[in-house]
């Protein structure tokens, strides 16, 4: 039975509460962007690496750790993304204190984060682009769509950052369910073609997120890090986030 995982980021406590649920023969797929925004991204890492020891596991790419790994080659518009998506709680939680806004903007632009993040490094060059099988297609962001309105598989970056076009189209990619994170919806999105399992773990449940979420494919059930269970819902619509 494969399980998979939305977006962590960084919410070390649900993902432990969330694998309570899983059954242990399970492979667990996660989706990808593990660090940012949440409380505890190093942590969350560590964690994974160990599960890996444990657990059948698949690691997905998600834009996060994407554009983690283009700024450790000193690209510019990959530091201005860390700076301004939620970095400062992953330099935090690796440096075990807080820091200021002007100390993450140095260190993300002087390259310090690289010292803190090195021992992590071969973990986020392992991670999958996507994960396929008979029936789903796994992928962080999306399958993006030409001018012509057809997917094509090919560019990274334009798959982990996957949106509008995507989440518009009314077809299934290669006959099969596209399941993706990286757009947030405040439950499992489902429109008979595309299945979104990030429900903002690191959002605020003050306005309906704060949710990580497994889908178990086999049965086409939700799990929730609270225990909830609950078959996804036909809909059409938008992120909520």
């Amino acid at each position: 039975m494969d399980f998979v995982i939305g977006d962590i980021h960084g919410e070390i406590d649900k993902l432990k509460a969330l694998l309570k649920w899983i059954p242990l023969k399970a492979r667990l797929i996660f989706i990808g962007d593990y660090i940012d925004k949440g409380r505890d991204p190093q942590a969350v890492v560590d964690f994974l690496i160990k599960l890996k020891l444990k657990r059948n596991v698949i690691y997905l790419l998600g834009n996060h750790e994407f554009k983690l790994l283009e700024a450790w080659q000193g690209q510019a518009q990959a530091q201005e993304f860390m700076i301004a998506y939620g970095c400062q709680s992953t330099l935090e939680s690796y440096l075990k204190k807080k820091i200021t806004a002007a100390q993450r903007v140095k260190m993300v632009k002087d390259g310090t984060f690289k010292i803190l993040m090195r021992r992590h490094l071969k973990f986020f060059r392992s991670l999958r682009p996507f994960y396929d099988t008979a029936g789903y297609f796994m992928v962080h962001g999306g399958v993006p769509l030409d001018r012509l309105g057809r997917f094509r598989i090919g560019n990274l970056e334009k798959m982990v950052f996957a949106r509008r076009g995507f989440l518009a189209a009314r077809k299934r990619f290669r006959g099969k369910v596209v399941v993706f994170g990286h757009t947030a919806f405040k439950e499992v999105f489902w429109d008979g073609y595309k299945l979104g399992i990030d429900t903002g773990a690191a959002y605020p449940s003050s306005q309906g997120f704060g949710v990580l979420t497994a889908v178990d494919l086999q049965n086409f059930t939700c799990i929730t890090h609270q225990g909830h269970s609950y078959t996804p819902r036909l809909m059409k619509g938008r992120s909520n986030a």
